[in-house]
């Protein structure tokens, strides 16, 4: 019974509906503010990842370019430039994914990669 009462006092956190705006306008750190910075944190994963691999894409073609027929510094330059490619589709198809997953589930907040877009 007094477990009951314990989970009776304790506040509700999750009744905490913070808008975008309200977590951004002070610098005190809030618990409710947590999917905005980790929706921050992943679009810039995303747009690193993207700028990476397209560096990777452009120093491939620069190194086929320079390899002078060398058999082995064009497979070198073909298998890097393949990877760099695979990772640019991985990550531009994760976009996609999260686009059909929301239309699937019908949870169209999730569109724009903030985690708490929802109202």
């Amino acid at each position: 019974m007094s477990w009951i009462l314990m989970f009776s006092l304790v506040p509700d956190v999750s009744a905490q509906s913070l808008t975008r705006e309200e977590c951004f306008e002070d610098s005190i750190a809030r618990l409710g503010c947590l999917p905005f910075y980790l929706g921050n944190v992943i679009n810039g994963i995303f747009a690193l990842s993207g700028i990476a691999a397209i560096i990777l894409i452009i120093l491939s073609g620069i190194r086929l370019l320079v390899s002078g027929g060398d058999a082995d510094k064009v497979a070198r330059a073909r298998k890097s430039l393949f990877y760099a490619i695979l990772g640019f589709v991985i990550v531009l198809s994760s976009f996609l994914i999260l686009r059909v997953i929301s239309f699937i589930t019908g949870a169209e907040c999730i569109n724009a990669l903030g985690v708490n877009t929802c109202s």
